[in-house]
């Protein structure tokens, strides 16, 4: 079964981010999706908030802030904090 995030936003970041990267992005969404459904293609979809991984990609990888910031059209996590499975993290500027 093949990962589908859940909107074509999510997908184009992937293409535009070095590989280790991508793994961690569908990792995290995985680790913080409510459910997994499949589609009519038989995809998994993981739904996850894009703020949350907005403030994670952000943390994570910095250099590649133009094209997080360009894919997700939103403010990175929730005043100043944001989950990662069962963990809330403090978004560090």
């Amino acid at each position: 079964m093949t990962l589908k995030l859940t909107n074509q936003a999510s997908e184009t970041i992937l293409r535009k981010l070095p590989l280790e990267l991508q793994r961690e992005i569908s990792q995290f969404i995985k680790r913080n999706s409510l459910l997994a459904k499949k589609d009519a293609e038989k995809y998994k979809i993981y739904p996850c908030c894009h703020a949350c991984l907005k403030a994670h990609l952000l943390t994570r990888a910095p250099k590649h802030e133009e094209v997080i910031n360009s894919h997700l059209d939103c403010e990175p996590g929730h005043q100043g904090y944001y989950l990662d499975g069962k963990e809330l993290k403090i978004i560090e500027e």
